[in-house]
Parts: C-alpha cells; sequence; structure tokens
C-alpha cells in the first residue's frame, strides 16, 4: 500500500495575539521616544519650548497604550519643559535688562556728543563775535581814516 508518512516531530508555530499586539506596541513606544529624543537634540535651546506642544500630543498618543505606563516619562518630559520655561524667562529678562542697559548707553553717549556739540558751537560762536567786533573796529577805523584823509575846507 502507498501510504504516505508523516513527519513524527513537526514544528508549529504558535501564534499569541496578544503577546504580539503587546510587542508590537513596546515597539512603537520605542520609536516614538527615540523620535522625540532625537527632536530635542536637534533643537537649538532657545526653541525648546517650541516644540512642547507637539511633545505633549505625542505622549497623548503614547498613552493610548494602556498596558504601558510612561508616566515617568512624562515627569521627566514635563521638568525638562519647566527648565526650559524657566531658560526663556531668565533669557528673556535678562535681554530686556542688556536692551535697557544698551539704551541707557546709548543715551549716555547722545548726551555727551550733545553737550560737546553745544561746547563746540559756543565756541564757534564767540570766535565768530570777536572776528565781527574785530571786523566792526576796523571798519571804524577805516572811516576814521577816510576822514582823516580828505581835506578840511576852513572858511
Amino acid at each position: 500500500m502507498g501510504l504516505k508518512k508523516r513527519p513524527h516531530h513537526v514544528e508549529v508555530s504558535v501564534f499569541e495575539g496578544e503577546r504580539f499586539v503587546l510587542n508590537h506596541q513596546r515597539e512603537f513606544l520605542q520609536k516614538m521616544w527615540s523620535d522625540i529624543l532625537l527632536k530635542i537634540s536637534k533643537t537649538p535651546v532657545g526653541f525648546i519650548s517650541c516644540i512642547k506642544d507637539d511633545v505633549q500630543f505625542i505622549l497623548e498618543s503614547m498613552k493610548t497604550f494602556q498596558h504601558f505606563d510612561i508616566s515617568k516619562v512624562e515627569e521627566l518630559l514635563n521638568a525638562f519643559f519647566a527648565k526650559a520655561t524657566a531658560y526663556d524667562e531668565a533669557r528673556s529678562s535678562s535681554s530686556e535688562k542688556l536692551s535697557k542697559g544698551l539704551l541707557k548707553r546709548q543715551l549716555k553717549e547722545v548726551n555727551t556728543h550733545l553737550q560737546d556739540a553745544q561746547a563746540k558751537e559756543s565756541e564757534e560762536v564767540s570766535k565768530l563775535q570777536s572776528t565781527v567786533d574785530e571786523l566792526e573796529c576796523i571798519e571804524k577805523k577805516l572811516v576814521d581814516l577816510k576822514e582823516q584823509r580828505t581835506p578840511r575846507v576852513l572858511l
């Protein structure tokens, strides 16, 4: 008879649906976390606060996988963004102080320049007045000389 023999040791792969889904969710969460870290590391310090809403959106999406606790990650990111906000406020305050200091310095320079210009103008006015006085004196002498030159007729 021509009966085919079946192999004695057949390995059957067991498909466990819940474990399969959980493994893929974990891998997906790890990928999202890696992407968040990459995004944060490539963002300049002064712009970290700008990505906070995007990261918060991603965290909310990560929370939908209820079998995984991301509370520690969320706490760390909240602390990170709190520090970024404090940095922004300190930088803004420093910038305002710098702007006020710069404005004060510029006003002082302008005031000094104005005082110098006024002093120079006063000196020039004084020189001009002296020249006008000399010119008037010369004109008077000229008139006197002309009077002396013209013969007087005596009768």
